[in-house]
Parts: C-alpha cells; structure tokens; sequence
C-alpha cells in the first residue's frame, strides 16, 4: 500500500488546447488527379472533390514573463502571502515557509510542463514513461477521430505514398477527412499536429466533424476550452486557498492510541507505516483540516489507516463518518469497525443506510 497526497492539477483533455496565438497557416488545393486511386474511390462516395495538403503551420510561442503573469502564479503569490502572514501570527502554523514553497514551485512545474504539451513542443529527457498527448500515425486506425491543432476535429482515412508537388520523390501523407473535404500532410507533421480525439480505452464519438473552409468555429471552440480549463484550475487553487484559512485545535495525543495500533493483527508494511505516522501529523500537528488521500490495492490495508484516524478523532470527544457507495460495502465496514472497537464499551458504532435507520 502506498500514502500519498493528493495530485495536483493533472486534468487530462479529451482534444489539445493552444495556449498561444498563432500565426495564420496557408492551405493548399490538390486536385483529384494527385489523390491516390486508394482513397479517390471514397472522397467521390461523399462527394469531396478535393484534398488539401495542409502545410506551414507555425508553432506558437509563449515568452516566460507570459508564463510568470497569469491567474495561477498570481493566486501562489496569495497563498504565499497567508502563510506569512500565519507564520508571524501563530508560533504553530499549519504549513511551514519551506512546504509551502515546495508545494508552489510543485504547481508551477506542472503548470509549465502542461503548457509544453498542450503547446506540442518536444522535452528533452522526458520520454521515461512520461505521457504524451501526441499519436504515432501508425498506430491509427481507419475510422479513428483525430485532432489537428489548427484545423480541428477530423476521421482518420489512412497512410498512403503520394509525389509533392515540388519534388519527384513520393512521401507517406496521412489522409484526414474533414466535414467538407479530405486533406493530406506528410507524417512526419503529422506526428506533430495530430492528437487522438479520445482518452484512452474510450470510444466516445464527436459530434460533428471541423470544417476545412471554416476554422473559426474550431478556434471558438479551442479557446472556450482553455478559458474553462483555465477556470478550473483557478477555482481548485482558490478552494485550496480557502482550505489553508480554516483552522481547528489539533489533536491530542493519546497513551491508548499506542495502545489501539498494538491491537491490530498483521504486520503494517513499510508503506502503511509511512501512510499511519502521515495521518498521525496532521491530526496531531497541524491546525488546518487533514485533506489527504490514501491510495492502495484491495488488501493493503487502507481501512487500519482510517480506523487509527478514527480512534484518534473520537478519542478526543468528537464523531467520526466512514462513507461508503454501497449498502454491502458499508455492512462489511460495519462488521471490521465494531470488531477492532469491541474493547472499547466508550465507543458506540452505528450503521446508516436505507435499510437502517
């Protein structure tokens, strides 16, 4: 079993968002008789009547002071004020200076590397497992939604040789078919520009293809997306904003939570030793509410780390809820807790459910 914190602000995308301005790119006309035979037979069944190559399409920059001014850097600037201002009024602060900047050089860390990959730029030393929103073009399917970043939402047709128009030598394009044509870029661009529409393991389908003609309803629809993801961060940092503010004596502790922890039968590995003393701070130490989320497989031992919180919490007069999603899971909960309290007469457990009042 392992503890950790909660992570934050990883929001995966269902389509890539540019946070730039980019310049406008220049898009090509193909004539059928360039098309290859392969597709031409299906560009006619839908009545396409040309392919566009799309080509010179500029990256878009963004300068570091850019990245320093916005609505997320601003808001750790607020953060960092309220825990100076708690440091010099409080002599037992809820966050230290030191994990205070640890926790702000964290976001902006991963505020920058997301802007890199919503930017589709390449970082170096990342590719240990690292997640890309990127495709391979090879690993395409016929059929399968794409996502250009200046275009917008198109199916992918296949990958087929075809001569450009400057040159003898034929190159893979890949083929996208879009609301009202088909168009082509080489794959080596492709790998680039092109996103899967889906997460992955999902199926789920767009409502309408972007149009070649029009992509000015594509960029409304790429910047209402970056204004909400934009939105939501800043409200999660506001929420944990808020959180730091609310404040509650610690706990005490105890000599019968040495006392509780010896009662528990198996031996606690290392993690769910790390994951009890973790718990143990907060409620023991800090003056703000434990928000703190404890991540193991089925057996591990994340119900021992609840109930030591739990002995903790009504050890000192108070009342504690364990949630459950179902009425068989709350009932199997119900069966463990009452058992490790059964040698506490002091402590009463109940059982909530539709069935139970």
């Amino acid at each position: 079993m392992a503890a950790a914190k909660t992570s934050l602000f990883q929001f995966p995308f269902p389509f890539p968002v540019d946070v730039g301005k980019g310049k406008p790119f220049h898009i090509k006309w193909w004539t059928r008789k360039r098309c290859p035979s392969l597709f031409l037979r299906r560009i006619r069944a839908q009545g396409a009547v040309t392919v566009r190559e799309l080509n010179g399409i500029s990256f878009p920059s963004q300068t570091e002071a850019d990245l320093q001014r916005d609505s997320i850097s601003l808001l750790n600037e607020r953060i960092r004020r309220d825990h100076s201002k708690r440091d010099s009024s409080s002599s037992r602060p809820s966050m230290d200076s030191e994990e205070a900047d640890k926790y702000i050089q964290l976001v902006k860390e991963q505020q920058q590397r997301g802007l890199q990959k919503l930017k589709g730029d390449r970082t170096e030393g990342t590719t240990g497992g690292a997640f890309s929103y990127k495709v391979d073009p090879y690993t395409l399917r016929s059929g399968d939604y794409v996502v250009h970043k200046k275009v917008g939402i198109g199916r992918f047709v296949g990958i087929k040789f075809d001569v450009p128009k400057d040159s003898s030598q034929p190159i893979e394009y890949v083929f996208i078919e879009y609301a009202d044509g088909m168009a082509k870029l080489p794959v080596k661009q492709a790998s680039r520009m092109l996103y899967r529409y889906n997460l992955p393991n999902e199926t789920k389908k767009p409502r309408t293809l972007s149009k070649l003609n029009d992509t000015s309803a594509w960029e409304k629809r790429r910047i209402k997306g970056k204004v909400a993801i934009q939105k939501m961060v800043v409200d999660l940092m506001e929420l944990y904003l808020h959180r730091l503010k609310q404040r509650r004596p610690p706990y005490p502790k105890t000599p019968g939570m040495a006392e509780f922890a010896s009662q528990f039968p198996y031996q606690p590995t290392p993690d769910q030793k790390q994951a009890f003393m973790d718990v143990e701070k907060d409620l023991t130490e800090r003056e703000n509410p434990m928000d703190r989320l404890i991540c193991g497989d089925v057996g591990f031992g994340k119900t021992e780390v609840a109930l030591r919180a739990i002995f903790c919490v009504v050890s000192a007069g108070k009342q504690a809820m364990v949630l459950a999603p179902t009425i068989v899971l709350a009932k199997q909960h119900f069966d463990v807790i009452s058992e490790r309290f059964s040698t506490y007469p002091s402590i009463k457990v109940g059982l909530l459910s539709r069935f139970q009042v």
